[in-house]
C-alpha cells in the first residue's frame, strides 16, 4: 500500500476517533496504553492524544526521506488510532440507555447567522463521522466479530439520529 493511500486512510479514520472520544462516558487510565506508543504524559487529557496524532500526520506529510520511513510512521499512527478507538469502545460498552435529548436550539446569545453556521459545521462534522463509521463497519464485517458489529450499528444509528435532527432543524430554520 502506498504512503499516499495510507495517509488518506489515516485522515479518514480521524472522524471515527473523534466520534468515539466524544462518546467516552468514563475516563480511561493512560496506563492501559502500551508504553512508548504516545509521547503524552499519563495524566494528559484524552484530546491531547488526538492532537498528537494530528501532529504525527502533519509530520508524515513533511517527511522527504525514504518510503520505508514514511511507511513506519504511517503504521505507528495507524496503531495509535486503532488503540484509542478500541479503548474508547471498551469503555463505552454499557447497557443501551436512552440517549440524552439532542437539541439544536440556540444555546447562547448569537445571531441567527452564527447559529446557522454552527449548525452547518455540526452537520458537516456528523456527516464525516458517519462516513468514517460506515468504513469502520465495512472493515469489521470481514473480521466477523458480532459484538463489535452490533456496537458499530448502534453508534451509527445514534449518529444518524443526530444528523437527521440537525438537518431537519436547518431545513426548518431556512424555510
Amino acid at each position: 500500500m502506498s504512503v499516499g493511500s495510507l495517509l488518506n486512510e489515516l485522515l479518514a479514520r480521524m472522524p471515527e476517533l473523534e466520534w468515539q472520544l466524544n462518546k467516552l462516558t468514563a475516563s480511561f487510565s493512560a496506563q492501559s496504553l502500551p508504553s512508548g506508543l504516545f509521547r503524552q504524559a499519563f495524566d494528559a487529557p484524552v484530546q491531547a492524544y488526538v492532537t498528537e496524532i494530528k501532529s504525527d500526520i502533519q509530520a508524515l506529510r513533511a517527511i522527504k526521506t525514504s518510503e520505508l520511513a514514511k511507511q513506519h510512521v504511517a503504521e505507528r499512527i495507524h496503531q495509535k488510532i486503532n488503540i484509542l478507538v478500541k479503548l474508547c469502545a471498551h469503555h463505552n460498552r454499557q447497557p443501551i440507555m436512552p440517549s440524552e435529548d439532542i437539541s439544536y436550539s440556540i444555546k447562547q446569545l448569537s445571531t441567527r447567522q452564527q447559529w446557522l453556521q454552527t449548525l452547518d459545521d455540526d452537520i458537516d462534522l456528523l456527516t464525516k463521522q458517519k462516513e468514517s463509521l460506515h468504513r469502520a463497519l465495512t472493515r469489521e464485517k470481514t473480521a466477523n466479530n458480532t459484538m463489535v458489529l452490533l456496537n458499530l450499528h448502534r453508534e451509527l444509528g445514534e449518529l444518524e439520529k443526530r444528523l437527521t435532527l440537525a438537518v431537519e432543524t436547518r431545513a426548518r430554520a431556512v424555510s
